[in-house]
C-alpha cells in the first residue's frame, strides 16, 4: 500500500491531461489551456501535441471558444516493427468548450499551431453604446 501512495502523485499529474469529456462512450481528451486577456484581446493557448493543423477546429459560439480534434501519437514511419513496453503520449480526439470573458470580433480572430501549441487570437469587440431608450409601461386589466 505504501508504493501506491508514493507512486499516486506522479500517476495522477501523468493522468490529468486524459480526463474524459462528452459522450462517454466516446471518450475524448482535454488539452490543457491557458487564457491571458489584455485590454485589447483574449488569448488562448492549448497543448496538443500530435495535431495536425488542418485536423483542428476553432469556432466562438454564443461567447464561448470550442476547440476540437484528432492528435495522433503513433509510432514512426519505418518503425512498424517495434511494440510499446511502456507509454504516455496519447492519441485520440479532444474537445474544450471556453466561456469568454469579454465579448469579442470574430471577424478579426486568429489561430495558429506550432510546435504543439494551438495560439488562438481574439480581438476585443468594441463596446456598443446604446442611447437611453424610455419603455413605457401599460396598465393590466
Amino acid at each position: 500500500m505504501h508504493h501506491i501512495q508514493v507512486a499516486w502523485p506522479y500517476f495522477s499529474s501523468a493522468v490529468q491531461p486524459l480526463v474524459p469529456t462528452g459522450n462517454p462512450a466516446a471518450p475524448s481528451l482535454t488539452p490543457r489551456l491557458d487564457l491571458l486577456e489584455s485590454a485589447r484581446e483574449v488569448v488562448c493557448i492549448f497543448e496538443i501535441p500530435g495535431a495536425k493543423p488542418e485536423e483542428i477546429n476553432v469556432e466562438v459560439v454564443d461567447q464561448q471558444l470550442a476547440v476540437s480534434g484528432v492528435t495522433s501519437a503513433g509510432l514512426p514511419e519505418g518503425e512498424r516493427d517495434l511494440a510499446y513496453r511502456y507509454r504516455e503520449r496519447v492519441e485520440g480526439r479532444f474537445h474544450r468548450l471556453i466561456p469568454l470573458p469579454a465579448r469579442v470580433d470574430t471577424t478579426m480572430a486568429m489561430a495558429n499551431y506550432k510546435e504543439g501549441l494551438l495560439t488562438v487570437r481574439l480581438p476585443k469587440a468594441e463596446p456598443t453604446a446604446q442611447a437611453p431608450r424610455r419603455i413605457t409601461v401599460s396598465k393590466l386589466d
